[in-house]
């Protein structure tokens, strides 16, 4: 027996798969980024310790998207 060489998977994306531009993936970037935001600042529970958490991690993720959004915009304009 002789060993195989490891051998690379070529998939093609599927049919509906939906590529987009850059300025179309900044404004989904940026619609997700307004509903994360809607969220945290229309949410009724009390602040406790574990709310505050809970919303620092959003807001992480809200700087997340902005800066993905960002770099998008920038690639648009190119």
């Amino acid at each position: 027996m002789t060993p195989q060489e490891p051998t690379r998977l070529r998939t093609r994306p599927a049919a509906d798969t939906i590529v987009l531009s850059a300025a179309d993936a900044a404004e989904a970037k940026l619609t997700q980024l307004h509903s994360l935001l809607w969220c945290i600042s229309h949410s009724t529970k009390p602040w406790t310790q574990d709310t505050v958490k809970q919303r620092m991690h959003l807001v992480d993720l809200a700087f997340d998207l902005a800066s993905a959004a960002k770099t998008l915009l920038e690639e648009s304009r190119k």
